[in-house]
């Protein structure tokens, strides 16, 4: 997840099932070139997500991408927004044995393989969020 892992996990000749970008680094327009070879095979969706939030759209994109799982595919989602908070429902949907990796800011990456412990925090935590719309 993010611009800045997904093309160094591209770069080290791995092909991501999922990758979730905005264009951006640290909130700001200049992100490391996601090679075109990734959008041209890949199914590309946008979703709308605002910074420091959690779209329910993003979510259902995320989890409807992940339900699918088929290793011979691979998905790119473009955030207009920022894509920081959707490691919490990827980690939630993620399928058993499934790796989550996204980019810490100043640190590193996390890397998360997913089982069902995984799954319930990530799950629990969504549900302590705060609702900031209804529909």
């Amino acid at each position: 997840m993010g611009d800045v892992v997904t093309s160094s996990i591209i770069s080290n000749g791995m092909k991501p099932y999922l990758s979730i970008i905005d264009r951006k680094t640290r909130r700001n327009d200049v992100s490391p070139k996601i090679p075109g070879v990734l959008l041209e095979q890949c199914n590309v969706q946008k979703v709308a997500n605002p910074s420091g939030k959690i779209s329910m759209d993003a979510v259902d994109i995320l989890c409807r991408l992940l339900e699918e799982f088929n290793a011979s595919k691979c998905h790119v989602v473009i955030v207009d927004g920022e894509e920081d908070m959707l490691a919490l429902p990827a980690l939630s949907c993620a399928p058993e044995g499934s790796v989550v990796v996204y980019g810490v800011p100043e640190v590193g990456i996390a890397v998360f393989y997913v089982d069902n412990s995984i799954r319930y925090l990530a799950s629990n935590r969504l549900l302590y969020l705060k609702p900031v719309e209804c529909m």
